[in-house]
């Protein structure tokens, strides 16, 4: 056990390290943009760019979240080759779903609406540049998802260390001269390095390849699996990105650029999900080894440190928030800090929230978080839908921190109850 711990707590703490670093990657990019682009400009890119992260988890069918459990319970029960096979299933499908994103959704999803005149963007340069971006974002969630899946926590927080760096000082070096065409272009590389990089890791490593072959019964446990954490997906995303979609349509591009602004000082925070992630593949070897006592103790130290940090972030954003965001940004931009606040507070939950829906997944209980997340994420729709074009930004925000709340509360009762219950034969 003090073997487990140290391994748990090591890996924990790196990915939270390199998660803040990140962070910080992600707002000084976001700075630089949001003084570098036209308004407009900085809109539109955000709000198309959670479009994307949205296709992206829609149209993987839950596969890539499916193999970041059933790797590593198949490697638990000791049957390689059907890890081997889940791999391969996954990182096919991935680039399928990417293709088709590319060429067929979307082109159509971007020219609907003329979104892309209302936010005055007419080089149709910058249209074939947002085409080059599902496929590399794709690869690069799905091998960050099994690189965890494979205990690999060091290289898939390196890999996506590389990618927010990369953006960053692409950003930096060629945004000045190239505008929104040399913004879009480093996200793609970045993503391209990342995806890359986990498939050439897995390989080397592991000797893990896209060709292996996959047994029925395991195509058919990955698509079952998949099929129910595709609704759990739309609970992962719907805290910002659903609700940037959504406010980029029904809200004004003012509004839009107000809420980009507060958005990454939140995404700052949701990192910390890197606990989660750490933390899903050590919950099915406790569940299976049936230590169900440990279990219900991370459930309530989780609670407890969410709501210390829902404290202090309440006190520091609620009385200094507006400075915080003058440092941050600029002093044209202090309008932001009360949705900013809201944001903050709600990806706080978020990060509880998801860890509960993990710790069911690693459970076999992928129907339960299923249910539980996708009917929080329909809700939000509602609220989005309800509160952007009312409230605007602050409204968004409001949704997110509501849905947020939701989630948590029942995602914390129904882990409570699963493990009230212990575990069933067939688990193992």
């Amino acid at each position: 056990m003090n073997g487990f711990r140290r391994y748990f707590f090591g890996n924990a703490a790196f990915s939270l390290f390199c998660s803040f670093v990140i962070g910080v990657c992600a707002y000084l990019t976001r700075r630089i943009t949001s003084n570098g682009l036209p308004g407009d400009e900085y809109a539109f890119f955000y709000s198309t760019f959670s479009l994307v992260t949205l296709l992206s988890a829609l149209f993987s069918m839950g596969i890539p979240n499916a193999s970041f459990f059933c790797i590593p319970d198949a490697r638990n029960r000791g049957l390689d080759d059907e890890a081997h096979g889940f791999y391969a299933w996954c990182v096919r499908w991935v680039l399928l779903a990417g293709v088709f994103l590319t060429l067929v959704v979307l082109p159509v999803v971007l020219l609907a609406g003329d979104s892309m005149e209302r936010y005055g963007i007419d080089s149709r340069r910058i249209f074939r540049l947002l085409l080059l971006l599902p496929l590399p974002y794709s690869l690069s969630a799905a091998t960050t998802l099994l690189l965890n899946g494979l205990k690999e926590f060091v290289a898939s927080s390196l890999l996506q260390l590389w990618n927010t760096v990369t953006i960053l000082a692409g950003v930096w070096i060629f945004q000045a001269k190239y505008g929104l065409e040399a913004v879009i272009a480093v996200y793609v590389i970045g993503a391209w390095c990342a995806g890359l990089g986990g498939i050439l890791w897995a390989g080397r490593k592991y000797g893990f390849t896209i060709l292996h072959p996959i047994a029925p019964d395991g195509r058919r446990r990955l698509m079952k699996a998949g099929g129910w954490l595709l609704l759990s997906c739309t609970g992962y995303y719907f805290f910002a990105e659903l609700g940037n979609v959504i406010l980029s349509y029904r809200g004004t591009p003012e509004e839009t650029f107000l809420f980009n602004i507060a958005l990454p000082v939140a995404l700052m925070i949701r990192p910390l999900y890197a606990v989660s992630t750490v933390f899903a593949p050590f919950s099915n070897q406790l569940y299976q080894e049936g230590d169900t006592r440990a279990l219900r103790r991370s459930v309530w130290i989780m609670l407890g440190v969410t709501a210390v940090m829902l404290i202090g972030a309440g006190i520091v954003f609620g009385f200094g928030g507006r400075w915080i965001l003058s440092i941050l940004f600029g002093a044209e931009f202090a309008d932001a800090a009360p949705c900013t606040l809201i944001l903050i507070e709600g990806a706080l939950l978020w990060n509880a929230a998801r860890f509960y829906a993990d710790m069911l997944n690693s459970m076999h209980r992928e129907r339960r978080a299923a249910l539980i997340t996708a009917g929080a994420a329909a809700l939000s729709v509602v609220l989005y839908w309800m509160f952007s074009s009312r409230l605007g930004a602050n409204g968004t925000a409001w949704a997110a921190l509501i849905a947020s709340v939701i989630w948590l509360c029942a995602g914390l009762n129904s882990v409570l109850f699963v493990l009230s219950k212990g575990r069933r034969p067939e688990d193992c």
